[in-house]
């Protein structure tokens, strides 16, 4: 291990086990270059590497700064270590949903979703009229369940951007991610197995997972990813049966896993004869200019069930998605046939079409871009007008921010009493299995920063400071 490296990888473990505090300010890089016998080149990496995981920030003439908490929520010291049941767990998801239909009236930054003035409307719309103008009944047939080849062929060059070389057969079309996720954990589960899961984590998996009868083994998410440690541990500890991971742009927290992280969780992985279920939805929405290299690019055992979508990049209501399951491939094909015969045709002829003609990576190029200043305008207005104590972590990527709030500050309170002025809102707890998270809140919007949705960032904000009080 290089020096800077070796500098970095100590003070990463010292901030997220909280040895290093919460706005602490940092040796400067002269006193640490003196202090440690390194050159100040070799400090200035290892601070920048830090920088660029959101353990630390550089503040203009003042230095630098510990920006991750360790451990600001009320209730993170619950999380599941140990198998747990999920008869209990509530997901507020189909609220959040049903909320969101109510038209106008309801302001939704509850949901992870694309706004309309970001959907490509016009272009599906007219791939659809061309479609049904020159495909005559074939759009309402019956096609291969797997999905139709050209759409396939087409998912395996994507996968190549993310470093995976995949062939049209590898993967299998599905109904959304939620489908994916569904398939991947019938392939490699059964009703009372335990399932590793980073936390805080996606519901709609959490929800997939009680639905089985699975338990749920909630491992911490660190800023450079997955806690590797506690996950070896746990499989010390208990019989896990599968591990399920958002390396890139997770959901609620829009962090990305370093690459020494994925490497190394697919080795521990490969040791453990452990599957993974690799959830890549929001991927492809990173805000940096090139794509992120998949988990399962470091795949040499042939473990990871890789799923993702088309819903956060093209259009939620067409719900379209894929799989591509590796070794558990005969399992998988067998499940997508069972559970609906084929995704609707229609639908993978437009995204098919669409790709084709350059309209997705010229609408995820402009995406990216959008949703990288929308975050920054909604962390604005969090920092500006949230109780002191509040912290915002700065996602890579997506739709969505992870905001802790003040203890005092109870998130399920702060939910209704912002739904009362029309703004839905996602509170802690349903991003966990043992319902830790209960200061905080994801808020979410997926398009062009409006100033209606400052103004009900700015509100919540102030119901917060009430609450606070």
């Amino acid at each position: 291990m290089n020096k800077f490296a070796a500098l970095s990888g100590e003070m990463r473990r010292k901030i997220e086990t909280g040895d290093l505090h919460y706005g602490e300010k940092l040796p400067s890089v002269r006193l640490m270059a003196r202090a440690r016998r390194l050159s100040m080149t070799t400090v200035v990496s290892a601070y920048r590497e830090l920088e660029a995981t959101d353990l630390i920030e550089a503040r203009p003439r003042s230095g630098y700064y510990v920006k991750f908490v360790a451990s600001p929520s009320r209730g993170l010291g619950r999380l599941s270590r140990a198998p747990m049941q999920l008869e209990k767990y509530r997901d507020l998801m189909p609220d959040l949903l049903a909320e969101a239909d109510k038209g106008n009236r309801v302001l939704r930054l509850g949901v992870a979703s694309i706004e309309n003035n970001l959907l490509p409307r016009e272009s599906l719309a007219r791939l659809t009229r061309h479609i049904l103008r020159t495909t005559g009944a074939q759009a309402f047939e019956y096609a291969d369940p797997m999905g139709l080849p050209s759409l396939r062929k087409r998912i395996g060059a994507l996968m190549m951007d993310r470093g995976v070389a995949v062939a049209a057969s590898d993967a299998i079309v599905t109904s959304g991610c939620q489908e994916a996720l569904w398939i991947a954990l019938q392939s490699v589960c059964k009703p009372g197995d335990a399932v590793a899961m980073e936390s805080p984590s996606y519901p709609g998996a959490i929800k997939i997972m009680q639905l089985m009868g699975l338990k749920a083994v909630e491992i911490p998410s660190m800023p450079s990813g997955l806690d590797l440690e506690a996950l070896e541990g746990a499989l010390r500890k208990h019989k896990i049966a599968a591990c399920y991971v958002m390396p890139n742009c997770a959901n609620p927290t829009g962090r990305v896993y370093s690459e020494d992280t994925k490497q190394q969780l697919c080795e521990l992985a490969g040791r453990h004869d452990l599957p993974i279920i690799e959830d890549s939805a929001n991927g492809d929405l990173y805000y940096g200019a090139s794509h992120l290299p998949s988990l399962k690019r470091y795949d040499q055992s042939d473990l990871v069930l890789f799923c993702s979508s088309f819903s956060k990049t093209v259009a939620p209501a067409f719900r379209v998605g894929w799989i591509v399951p590796g070794r558990f491939a005969k399992k998988a094909m067998e499940l997508k046939y069972g559970v609906s015969l084929g995704t609707p045709v229609l639908q993978q002829m437009v995204i098919d079409r669409f790709i084709c003609e350059g309209s997705f990576k010229r609408g995820l190029l402009q995406a990216r871009r959008v949703l990288a200043t929308t975050m920054g305008q909604m962390l604005r207005c969090v920092d500006e007008c949230f109780p002191p104590g509040t912290v915002s972590h700065r996602p890579f990527g997506g739709m969505c921010a992870w905001i802790g709030l003040p203890s005092a500050v109870d998130s399920d309170r702060l939910r209704l009493m912002a739904r009362e002025k029309d703004i839905s809102l996602a509170p802690g707890r349903m991003f966990s299995p043992s319902s830790a998270y209960t200061n905080y809140i994801r808020l979410g919007w997926g398009g062009v920063w409006t100033k209606r949705a400052e103004a009900g960032v700015r509100t919540v904000g102030a119901v917060a400071h009430d609450l606070f009080a």
